[in-house]
């Protein structure tokens, strides 16, 4: 059982996506992350964020990010995994961070803020050493990052990077549906994702958040 006390607040951000020779796709299905639990591990109902692609080159998609506006209290509990269209191929962009053994709750830190992942950001920022440094119930920094290997038995903190693309390079289409798939593996803290974003061909990092949430 997790107990501590935290302060619940609101988070607004705009902007305006600028990159050029990138394919941004919007999100659809956005909304309540279901709680999992009760203890910390079992994995509660997806909720499936989708992305429809259309018009972009055959061939295994390069310059594979996406960007999510995402509340949840205790970080640890949660898992984001984008998938591609053959529903097959997957990467996880973050999981149980914190979580080294089969039942650890991992970090207490916040989600609340819009996070992007990346291969090619400029951030060394390891998105678990981000968590260990604000601690407690702080807001973990709206950045951007490189995806991390999901946390479990015997993962060590931090986890190393995992290249997106690398992942992807044996899908011979991006067309057609992706989905983030966003998890809750541990009981009384909850949370939902207000926006996301999926880029494709994207050849510089976004370091600033280039969706708008209203």
């Amino acid at each position: 059982m997790k107990n501590r006390v935290f302060l619940v607040f609101a988070v607004v951000l705009g902007g305006a996506a600028m990159i050029a020779g990138a394919s941004v796709f919007p999100g659809a299905g956005v909304g309540p992350i279901p709680d999992g639990g009760p203890a910390c591990g079992p994995v509660g109902a997806n909720l499936d964020i989708t992305f429809t692609v259309a018009g972009e080159p055959a061939g295994a998609p390069v310059g594979v990010g996406v960007e999510m506006s995402i509340n949840h209290t205790w970080v640890g509990d949660v898992t984001a995994t984008l998938i591609a269209p053959d529903g097959v191929t997957e990467v996880a962009m973050f999981g149980r961070t914190g979580v080294i053994t089969a039942t650890g709750c991992g970090d207490s830190s916040d989600l609340g803020a819009a996070y992007g992942f990346f291969d090619a950001t400029g951030n060394a920022t390891n998105w678990w050493d981000e968590a260990t440094a604000q601690g407690g119930a702080a807001v973990m920094t709206a950045a951007n990052y490189k995806a991390t290997a999901v946390g479990g038995a015997g993962q060590v903190n931090p986890p190393p990077f995992v290249v997106i693309d690398t992942a992807f390079a044996g899908v011979a289409d991006p067309n057609g549906t992706w989905t983030l798939r966003v998890t809750d593996s541990g009981g009384g803290d909850t949370g939902d994702v207000s926006a996301a974003n999926l880029f494709l061909g994207q050849p510089v990092p976004v370091e600033l958040l280039t969706f708008s949430i209203e």
